[in-house]
């Protein structure tokens, strides 16, 4: 089913929930929903756009000082800003410190699979009495929040920038600020579970801007050591984890990094290495990949023979055309800057990199950023469509949808913990090149009832024709996704629904939440007490255990190489997570991973029609659905696709499918 490059990370997970569990300091919480790095993918996350209370952001297009354009479609506030669109509208921008802001960031890693963030932290945030240690703290608290809703990791990312050696200051202050952030927002104990990123069972905390020979401060002079001990060891707020952001070149000491072998000595005594590698690669050159995995390679030989773990760091593109005009306040980088001078071929370079890392061993993975729009390394929602201006020029997205990037990263984190194949090929979307607008919108303008609500905290959508019959189907993943069934279903008057549930993998609270969703579109559309469940991949997991265990509540189940046995899975932590709830319900975790399978006896009544590609990697029929005893289904349907990998799902056309359900 998985890569044998999987099994090894689940053993690493499994190793870390146990290691070091009880050693965390005695301000944290004993545990955390992600308590390891490993088979994660997460973002950094700046948080730094400001209004600032002047009502208009970026007046001056002079000024400009950002190379993308978000897309702001989803955005519940927007703000005004100096710049006009194409049809002379006011350009909007969307405010870091909004709530609602930070809401749809974490609803979008959700979304797409994105397991979190690195909340940076500057050196200029952590002074006391300061305006923009209010605006981090804002941001922090709202990711807090957020990041509990959607069930995704946070860490905290200190970066030196800021540290001034000539006012006095050192690293002793971020001690204060982490004592700060313990104390008074709860960082790592904000809520059970707690969503705070652990690494061999203890808080991780980064430390980024070590060993860069363009900062005024020396790495001997700051009192670096000190702080990652006082992390380390320290009994109240210690116990943690420590990550180090490094140059690219950290390893030889040379070219982007200080000549100094005591950035060695601080490496050693911290846990993990980042290499800073954003601009250090291209896909102008030939065999770019080649020197990418060689680094990596190598880095990692001599993080083993050390005792240090290593992160590789990907990254989209890279642009800083409007930074580099300047102005007083900016920094001297060396005059104008081409646009887009990484270019980022379609997304084409990003997933290189991530297959490259993939493929050369990493374990987990480090992407820049999840909201750099300065830098034009962003890989959130970002427009191909973006202001017009004399002087400021943006980088468009080559024509991909403004969730492209998201996607991306989401496909590489599955590919990363071996969930679909490892290929060199960037994954597509059937249909990828009109995705102007998402597809619940477009029956909203062909007149249907669309309704978005939230039920126990996760999206809810309704899809109501004007002929409704009652009849309807719903998914617990994956909207508007290979949606040719649901579409000729809606033509035929009946009804769709989503509650999204992904990566819950059926917890009771989440089969709790269906029901109560599915009584909410009976009470109020009229819609059958009996539903048809699509459960697609990991969707087939929850449609099967919901089915059986609330067999009055299902009609019938349409499965597409569905998920069915979870033994191989279990390095996933969402699915460690779903396992631990299940356990607190009396059910151990091996008959867990074996649920679906050992109570299919509850549901061979209903009807069950199963779709699969023969050649799929990731979910192989043989060792998934094919295991089940299907002696004694009332009434069974189970298509091959001959050839087909795990994509695409359904069948085209799909009138087998449609038979058998409107039968």
């Amino acid at each position: 089913m998985k890569a044998l490059r999987t099994l090894f990370l689940a053993a690493l997970l499994g190793t870390a929930t146990l290691a070091g569990a009880q050693t965390a300091g005695r301000r944290h919480a004993p545990e955390s929903a992600y308590p390891s790095y490993h088979g994660l993918v997460m973002a950094g996350y700046q948080g730094w756009f400001h209004n600032n209370g002047k009502g208009v952001m970026y007046p001056d297009e002079n000024r400009i000082h950002i190379d993308m354009w978000p897309d702001v479609s989803e955005y519940e506030h927007t703000y005004p800003t100096g710049l006009k669109m194409a049809d002379g509208s006011t350009a909007r921008f969307f405010c870091s410190d909004d709530e609602q802001t930070v809401a749809t960031h974490f609803r979008w890693m959700r979304e797409y699979g994105l397991d979190g963030v690195f909340l940076q932290r500057f050196y200029g945030s952590c002074r006391p009495r300061r305006g923009s240690r209010q605006h981090s703290v804002t941001v922090l608290r709202h990711a807090q929040k957020y990041a509990v809703e959607n069930g995704r990791a946070i860490s905290v990312m200190y970066d030196l920038s800021g540290l001034d050696p000539d006012r006095g200051e050192d690293c002793s202050l971020l001690i204060d600020d982490w004592k700060f952030l313990v104390d008074s927002l709860k960082v790592t104990s904000y809520s059970q579970p707690n969503q705070y990123l652990y690494h061999n069972g203890k808080p991780l905390v980064v430390i980024w801007g070590v060993g860069f020979p363009d900062r005024p401060y020396h790495i001997r002079n700051i009192r670096l050591a000190e702080l990652i001990d006082f992390l380390h060891n320290d009994p109240e707020y210690g116990g943690c984890s420590v990550m180090l952001g490094v140059p690219t070149y950290w390893r030889e000491l040379f070219s982007d990094c200080v000549e100094d072998p005591y950035l060695h000595d601080l490496i050693r005594k911290a846990d993990l290495v980042l290499p800073w590698m954003v601009q250090r690669f291209t896909p102008l050159l030939h065999f770019e990949m080649n020197r990418y995995a060689d680094m990596i390679r190598k880095d990692m030989e001599w993080c083993a023979a050390n005792g240090v773990e290593y992160v590789p760091l990907v990254y989209p593109g890279f642009s800083w055309y409007n930074l580099s005009r300047g102005g007083d306040d900016m920094n001297d980088i060396g005059g104008e800057k081409p646009l887009a001078s990484i270019p980022r071929q379609g997304g084409k370079f990003y997933w290189s990199q991530i297959y490259t890392a993939v493929k050369t061993g990493a374990q987990m993975l480090y992407v820049a950023m999840f909201d750099e729009v300065n830098e034009g390394t962003a890989i959130f929602k970002v427009t191909d469509h973006p202001p017009v201006s004399r002087v400021a020029k943006f980088v468009g997205m080559d024509g991909k949808p403004s969730d492209h990037y998201l996607y991306l990263t989401g496909e590489g984190a599955r590919m990363l913990r071996g969930e679909r194949e490892l290929t060199p090929k960037m994954p597509e979307r059937k249909g990828e090149t009109a995705p102007s607008k998402p597809w619940e919108q477009i029956y909203a303008d062909k007149g249907f009832t669309v309704e978005e609500t939230t039920i126990r905290g996760r999206r809810a959508v309704l899809i109501v024709p004007p002929d409704a019959n009652g009849r309807w189907i719903a998914r617990p993943a994956f909207i508007g996704a290979f949606a040719q069934v649901d579409d000729a279903l809606l033509a035929r008057g009946w009804s769709f629904g989503l509650l999204d549930l992904m990566d819950e993998y059926a917890s009771p609270d989440a089969q709790e939440a269906f029901t109560e969703f599915a009584d909410y579109a009976r009470k109020k559309y009229g819609l059958s007490k009996k539903v048809v469940l699509e459960g697609l991949s990991r969707g087939g997991w929850f449609s099967l255990l919901y089915a059986e265990n609330h067999p009055d509540r299902v009609a019938a189940l349409y499965l597409d190489a569905p998920l069915c046995d979870l033994t191989k899975f279990t390095g996933n932590p969402h699915v460690r997570k779903a396992a631990a709830a299940w356990e607190a319900a009396g059910v151990a975790p091996d008959a867990f991973y074996t649920y679906a399978r050992d109570h299919f006896d509850r549901i061979k009544k209903k009807p069950i029609i199963v779709v699969y590609g023969a050649a799929d990697p990731v979910v192989p029929f043989e060792q998934q659905f094919g295991t089940f005893d299907l002696s004694g289904c009332k009434r069974l349907s189970v298509i091959g696709k001959t050839g087909c990998a795990h994509h695409p799902h359904s069948l085209n056309p799909c009138d087998p499918i449609l038979d058998f359900l409107t039968k």
